[in-house]
C-alpha cells in the first residue's frame, strides 16, 4: 500500500519502507501516523541516509495537540532531521509594516489550546501605528523570552514566514516556519536602528501608552464618548479599556438580531437550535447550535451619540433577560 493511500486509516501495526526521501514532510507524518503507538511504527530504509547538514537543505515543521504525545521522544525542539531533498537558500525579504497586505479571509482558528504572545511593532513606514504579531508555541515561551527587555530598550528584530489573521481586526501571526532572530545584522536593520536612534520620543510614547494598559487587573478608566469617537489607530493601543455612562434613548425590538449560530465562532449556520454539526468555520468542525442574539443602538451622552452593538452577556444585561427570552420575544414577534 503507498502512503497516500494509506491516508485516513487506523492500523494496529505499520511497516515503513522507504527506498528512497519522502516527497514531502506531510507525507512522512500521514506514513508514520497510521498506528495508536509510536513503538507499532517501524522503518526500513534499504541504505542509510545521505543528511544534508547545510542551512540551504533544512525547513522547519510543527506537531500541534494530540499529534505531539507519539513522537515526543522521538523529536526535539530546534532539532534538524533529513525528510526529503531541498533547494535553497531562500532569504527573506524585507517588508515595511506599511506595505503588509491586508487580508479579509476568515480562516484563523479558535478554541486551540496553546501558548500565546503578543509582540506589537513599529517602524518608520507607520511611526506609533502598531502592527501586532501573535507568536504561538515554542516562539511564545522560548523566543518571547529573548524580547522581555524590549520596555527598557528598544528592540530591532527579524520575524519571518508570518501569514494573516483576520479575528482581532487585522493583525499577523506565526506559522510553522517562523523564526525570531533578536540581533539581525544587515543594511534594513541598521536603518531601522538609527530611526530608532533619531525618533526616541516617537518609541517612548508608543511604550508608554503600551505600559500604562499592560498591567493585569488594572482598572477600567472612565471616559466619554467625543473621547472614543476621536480614537485612530495612530493614538490608540489594543489593550486599552474604558467604562463610558451612557443612555439608550429609542430602544427598539426591530433592533434585536436574533439567529441560530455556532457555539464555537458564533457564526450563521442552518441547522436547527441544540444539534451537534459540522462547522466550516471551526478547527475542529463539531459543534452544537445555539440560540443568539444581539443588539444594534444609539447609544448617547452629554457629549455626543454613538452607534453601538452588543452580544451574547452583554446583550442580557442591557435587555435584563436571558438570550432565550430575548430569542423568544424577537422571533414570536415579527416586525
Amino acid at each position: 500500500m503507498i502512503v497516500n493511500k494509506s491516508q485516513g486509516q487506523t492500523l494496529s501495526q505499520v511497516i515503513v519502507y522507504l527506498p528512497q526521501p519522502c516527497f514531502s514532510h506531510g507525507q512522512l507524518y500521514v506514513a508514520l501516523s497510521r498506528a495508536k503507538k509510536s513503538d507499532k511504527v517501524t522503518v526500513i530504509t534499504p541504505q542509510p541516509a545521505e543528511h544534508h547538514t547545510s542551512p540551504e537543505h533544512c525547513m522547519k515543521a510543527t506537531l500541534f495537540g494530540d499529534e505531539c504525545d507519539p513522537f515526543q521522544k522521538v523529536f526535539e525542539y530546534k532539532n534538524k532531521y533529513e525528510i526529503a531533498n531541498a533547494q535553497g537558500p531562500f532569504s527573506p525579504e524585507y517588508i515595511p509594516i506599511a506595505d503588509v497586505p491586508k487580508t479579509s479571509g476568515q480562516k484563523d482558528q479558535f478554541g486551540r489550546v496553546a501558548d500565546v504572545s503578543d509582540i506589537n511593532i513599529v517602524d518608520e513606514s507607520t511611526g506609533t501605528r502598531p502592527m501586532i504579531i501573535s507568536a504561538w508555541g515554542q516562539l511564545a515561551t522560548l523566543d518571547c523570552e529573548l524580547l522581555k527587555d524590549w520596555a527598557s530598550n528598544p528592540l530591532v528584530v527579524s520575524l519571518t514566514s508570518l501569514k494573516p489573521a483576520t479575528h482581532r481586526g487585522f493583525s499577523l501571526q506565526s506559522s510553522m516556519s517562523t523564526t525570531i532572530d533578536p540581533a539581525p545584522v544587515g543594511e534594513k536593520f541598521e536603518a531601522l536602528r538609527a530611526w530608532a536612534h533619531t525618533h526616541p520620543d516617537v518609541i517612548a510614547d508608543f511604550m508608554a501608552r503600551k505600559l500604562e494598559f499592560m498591567n493585569v487587573g488594572a482598572e477600567p478608566v472612565p471616559t466619554t464618548l467625543d473621547q472614543i469617537i476621536s480614537k485612530t489607530v495612530d493614538n490608540t493601543v489594543q489593550e486599552e479599556v474604558y467604562t463610558i455612562t451612557i443612555t439608550i434613548p429609542d430602544a427598539q425590538l426591530s433592533n434585536i438580531i436574533a439567529y441560530i449560530g455556532c457555539d464555537g465562532c458564533g457564526k450563521r449556520c442552518g441547522v436547527t437550535a441544540n444539534v451537534s454539526f459540522f462547522c466550516l468555520h471551526c478547527p475542529y468542525k463539531k459543534c452544537t447550535s445555539t440560540e443568539r442574539v444581539n443588539f444594534t443602538f444609539d447609544a448617547a451622552d452629554n457629549t455626543g451619540t454613538f452607534r453601538l452593538t452588543t452580544f451574547g452577556p452583554v446583550c442580557e444585561q442591557i435587555l435584563q433577560l436571558p438570550t432565550s427570552k430575548n430569542f423568544e420575544r424577537k422571533i414570536k414577534v415579527p416586525i
